[in-house]
């Protein structure tokens, strides 16, 4: 009963971090800036047990922010 225990517990908490991770795994290939912005409302989600900021942080995930530095850029 033990091992069920102790196996189940490391399988709840493997796919809550994963869960939590989402929004970066969703904008890893997008751009740097969006990205950015991504990690550190995930982090703060994560530090102050705040859905809000996890919740924003999946909405910008699904939407593709335009690249406005490359005209600059160039």
């Amino acid at each position: 009963m033990l091992a069920f225990l102790i196996a189940g517990v490391l399988v709840i908490g493997a796919l809550c971090l994963k869960l939590h991770a989402l929004p970066e795994h969703l904008t890893h290939h997008t751009s740097t800036v969006q990205y950015e912005v991504l990690t550190i409302l995930a982090l703060i989600a994560h530090f102050k047990h705040n859905a809000i900021f996890w919740i924003a942080a999946l909405l910008l995930a699904m939407i593709n922010l335009p690249d406005i530095t490359a005209p600059m850029v160039r």
